[in-house]
């Protein structure tokens, strides 16, 4: 088990035991044109820190720090570079995880993944970034399966306040077609335990992004 805060994450996937989650949302239309912008923007929206306020955003410091890693490797970054990296990086896990549950038998995963990613964070991050982000961690869950990720996941993000901000990425990746299927709740519902949300947070945070991306 991998300890998560002051508890323990419940193992992933059928045989975990979750305390059931009460994520709903009414089957829409698909979006498109500017209603699928629209919705891009809202979920920016819920991002902090703006380059007009003279506030830097942290997405553009995880992106920068990100790169960096890539160029140079994780030994010559500094401790909040490093930080700031694998924030993205479980940021990027966490959305991946909640995207495969609603998209089992698809032939392109990474694709998939990438478009509703892009979609619900494109304005956040470089698409570059999150595609290259993403083929890490399918690569992660080939090797070790679900439960190992949301564990890795959890290790990161569980009592950093980038969880909430993770949550809220694959709650839009789930939301951004209009629609919630019962495997995406089931996913946000095993994510939450990963990131050691209580019910209540988990379920406020979700209501957040369907009323910003309603």
């Amino acid at each position: 088990m991998t300890h998560v805060g002051d508890g323990e994450m419940a193992p992933a996937g059928p045989e975990g035991t979750h305390e059931p989650l009460r994520f709903q949302r009414e089957p829409r239309r698909c979006f498109e044109g500017d209603a699928l912008e629209e919705r891009r923007n809202s979920l920016a929206a819920l991002s902090g820190g703006d380059e007009e306020d003279e506030m830097v955003s942290p997405w553009r410091v995880r992106e920068a720090s990100w790169r960096r890693r890539k160029d140079v490797g994780v030994a010559n970054l500094s401790p909040e570079e490093r930080e700031a990296a694998g924030v993205l990086s479980s940021i990027v896990g966490a959305a991946l995880l909640v995207s495969r549950a609603g998209e089992a038998g698809m032939a392109s995963p990474l694709s998939a993944a990438l478009d509703a990613l892009d979609m619900a964070a494109g304005s956040l991050v470089a698409r570059d970034v999150l595609e290259a982000g993403l083929s890490e961690w399918l690569e992660a869950l080939e090797r070790e399966g679900t439960r190992a990720c949301l564990g890795q996941v959890g290790e990161v993000l569980a009592g950093h306040d980038a969880r909430y901000e993770a949550f809220q990425v694959a709650a839009g990746v789930a939301l951004v077609d209009g629609d919630l299927s019962r495997d995406e709740a089931a996913g946000l519902g095993q994510l939450a335990t990963a990131l050691g949300l209580s019910t209540g947070e988990a379920e406020q945070l979700f209501e957040g992004v369907n009323e910003w991306m309603g």
